[in-house]
């Protein structure tokens, strides 16, 4: 910018060189604004006000995985609709990875990327990996650099099956770029051709699962009791959290490393769905808190209409 500037001292005399003098110096502090407001401006956003989101929210499918073959066909047609998305997938040897290939090569919007190192399981402090393991929450941080910034994203785990009606609906609780929808999820397994709840942990609500804003995310190490995993560093604390009913059967247990066939762990779905007639606070984990609007956090006919489909389409 100084060189044009000389050039233009050279070339001009008089009035009009002051007059252009001007102009370039009006032209840099605007320059200087930009670059400000492009690197804090969600800071300055923050004191002011948030912008309100104009138009229908199209958040990029955020998805991460490694073994999945069970589930992993059946959940992503289940969120073909939302059209675009990134698929980072790691040490994937049961054939995910033709899944992966094979769904982006139908569905352009979704893009596959083959993280290059091995990847750090949730594991104990004291735990000793080889040196060419990452972190959790580097592999995280990988994929989350896919998605263009100042988007949403939408946090998608392929052990889950989602119900496309109840996820778009609940795209239209974001007004303001502060908003952040979190998502419950119900947690079943098979046994035997039986479907089955998690004993322990009927349904999750532990806020981490969301479609948020991609402005000033990463992912940071987290420990808490000894055990080592990642967590979402949000860029401010002024977040206004939203919760969405459950919109998704969750299976996180068909998958060949996290396999089990104690079913002692389980409940039926028949007791499942008394105790939750009697008071399903006592099967959330997270603490019950009711939805804004009213609605049930799960809607037990999901689990007679919806749920036979489901399973017709799983490999287990």
């Amino acid at each position: 910018m100084n060189l044009i500037l000389q050039l233009l001292k050279s070339s001009l005399k008089g009035k009009t060189r002051k007059r252009v003098r001007n102009a370039y110096y009006k032209l840099c502090y605007m320059l200087g604004f930009i670059r400000l407001f492009l690197k804090h401006g969600f800071k300055l956003r923050e004191k002011v006000g948030f912008r309100k989101v104009k138009g229908a929210i199209k958040p990029y499918a955020f998805i991460r995985v490694c073994n999945e073959i069970p589930t992993i066909k059946a959940s992503l047609e289940s969120i073909a609709f939302l059209g675009r998305g990134v698929i980072v997938y790691n040490d994937c040897d049961d054939g995910s990875e033709e899944v992966i290939l094979e769904f982006c090569k139908t569905h352009k919007g979704f893009k596959a990327y083959k993280y290059p190192y091995h990847v750090k399981r949730v594991h104990r402090e004291s735990e000793v990996f080889p040196p060419e393991y990452k972190e959790l929450f580097e592999y995280y941080n990988f994929a989350l650099s896919k998605i263009p910034k100042d988007k949403w994203l939408l946090k998608i785990d392929v052990d889950q099956i989602y119900f496309q009606d109840i996820t778009e609906e609940s795209f239209k609780l974001i007004e303001h770029e502060n908003d952040v929808v979190c998502y419950p999820r119900v947690n079943l397994h098979v046994l035997d051709g039986e479907v089955l709840v998690n004993k322990h942990i009927p349904i999750s609500d532990v806020n981490d699962h969301w479609l948020i804003f991609n402005h000033g995310l990463s992912f940071k190490k987290y420990v808490e009791g000894g055990g080592v995993m990642e967590a979402l560093a949000l860029p401010h604390a002024n977040l206004n959290f939203i919760k969405s009913p459950i919109n998704s059967f969750h299976f996180p247990l068909l998958k060949k490393q996290r396999f089990t066939k104690k079913r002692e762990d389980f409940m039926s779905l028949d007791e499942f769905k008394d105790q939750y007639k009697k008071d399903k606070s006592k099967l959330i984990v997270g603490g019950y808190v009711p939805l804004k609007d009213g609605r049930e956090i799960l809607d037990l006919e999901f689990l007679d209409t919806r749920l036979p489909e489901i399973l017709k389409r799983l490999k287990f």
